[in-house]
């Protein structure tokens, strides 16, 4: 063969043939590193307060502090102020207890004259009963000074028949010390009053009939 010939000049360029068909995608590649941190981005605006929330439990009591300083100096008497106005009556306070009785009854004094007699009463008006007057024994007591000073004079109606009062009379200085009923029967006791002169006493008994 012989040597090979210069180049040819180069041909005008071709037109340009249709776009062929996308290939099918290839797989995905490893992920690559973590890259560095960012520069930190400005602080945002406040955001709105939130809700109260609710209240806790109360907290325990605290330990008592030491009391005060020692009681100061008492001060000086301040002068008297005016009398108020009197007050409203309180009420009327609680009956006190009865107090101790008096002492003891002193002895009986001496019995005193005879008052004179009094006047006769009306004749009061006319009963259906009818009364008799039964004289009892009359006592009597001789002076001297060494006679008795008292004596007792009985009146006793008769069985049968009812009490409806009676009395009592002396002589001499003899005053009525008593005269009382008992049962149907009148008691009249005398006793001598002044002097040693002789005395006496007589019982009545008013009784029915």
């Amino acid at each position: 063969a012989g040597p090979q010939g210069p180049t040819g000049a180069t041909g005008a360029t071709g037109a340009t043939g249709a776009t062929g068909a996308t290939g099918s995608a290839g797989a995905t590649g490893a992920q690559g590193p973590i890259g560095p941190a960012g520069p930190q981005g400005p602080i945002g605006a406040t955001g709105p307060q939130g809700p109260i929330g609710p209240q806790g439990p109360t907290g325990a009591t605290g330990a008592t502090g030491p009391s005060g300083g020692p009681t100061g100096p008492q001060g000086p008497i301040g002068p008297t102020g005016p009398q108020g106005p009197i007050g409203p009556q309180g009420p009327t306070g609680a009956t006190g207890a009865t107090g101790p009785s008096g002492g003891p009854t002193g002895p009986q004094g001496p019995i005193g004259p005879q008052g004179p007699t009094g006047a006769t009463g009306a004749t009061g008006p006319s009963g259906t009963a009818t009364s008799q007057t039964i004289v009892g024994n009359t006592v009597t007591l001789s002076g001297g000074g060494s006679g008795a000073n008292t004596g007792v004079s009985t009146a006793a109606c008769p069985v049968g028949k009812a009490l409806l009062g009676g009395g009592g009379a002396t002589g001499g200085s003899a005053g009525i010390s008593s005269s009382i009923p008992s049962g149907s029967s009148w008691t009249a006791t005398a006793i001598r009053v002044t002097g040693n002169a002789d005395i006496s006493v007589t019982a009545y008994a008013i009784c029915a009939t």
